[in-house]
């Protein structure tokens, strides 16, 4: 990997926005706040975002659409709007930012909900993410210094990532590095893959080499949501 260390701790991050915020804004608009704790809504987010951006390639192949740099960052800024601004059954928050006493109602109402956080859940959060922060350090040192992701697969994943920058979306013709004329695979991580190289500017297989290594971090991290509502104890899950 030719990055330097600050570049793909920004590459990293870059990647986990991308995961997490639209995927959070679903959740937002469809599960009811009480259903699910924050922590289980960030380690589910990822598989709701590659739902989407499998519907989303899908759907603009139908309708022609041609996807490109800026669809990512619209992704992103549309669901940070909506996790800011937007309340399921409720007043708006951009309303109630606006009105000073609505604004002080929701920060007493705020601080109230994180003083009701027991102090397990919050050790839990820690313990998950220092897993996940070594996940990520000995993925990525394991495989520093590589120009190629690991893998036997991986010409293929790379191929097909590449080809969906170029063609901007779905494609049929695997011309010029292949004579299929069909595209029947499953694209879900070669769709999030080529929004993260849009937004973070990298070839197709440097992004599929982070993008690997960061869904992995994101599936180990979705076990946490699945036991801690089995068990109902946040410990469980880490």
């Amino acid at each position: 990997m030719s990055l330097h260390l600050s570049s793909l701790i920004f590459s990293v991050l870059l990647g986990l926005a991308l995961l997490l915020l639209p995927g959070m804004a679903l959740l937002r608009m469809c599960v009811p706040p009480r259903a699910l704790r924050l922590v289980c809504r960030l380690v589910l987010a990822p598989g709701v975002t590659i739902a989407l951006c499998v519907l989303l390639f899908t759907w603009c192949d139908l309708l022609s659409l041609r996807l490109g740099p800026v669809t990512p960052w619209l992704l992103m800024v549309s669901a940070l709007f909506i996790l800011l601004f937007v309340r399921r059954g409720r007043r708006s928050c951009l309303t109630m930012c606006f009105v000073p006493e609505s604004r002080r109602r929701m920060k007493r109402v705020l601080s109230w909900k994180l003083r009701r956080v027991p102090a397990s859940e919050w050790l839990a959060a820690a313990g998950l993410i220092v897993t996940l922060t070594i996940f990520l350090v000995v993925r990525f040192n394991s495989t520093w210094g590589w120009c190629v992701p690991p893998g036997f697969d991986t010409a293929q994943h790379t191929m097909i990532v590449q080809l969906l920058l170029d063609h901007h979306g779905l494609f049929k013709s695997w011309a010029p590095y292949n004579d299929a004329e069909t595209f029947t695979y499953h694209f879900g991580f070669h769709a999030i893959a080529a929004l993260f190289a849009w937004t973070s500017r990298l070839d197709a297989a440097t992004s599929v080499l982070i993008m690997t290594r960061v869904l992995g971090a994101a599936a180990a991290a979705a076990l946490f949501a699945l036991v801690r509502l089995w068990t109902r104890s946040p410990w469980g899950g880490v």
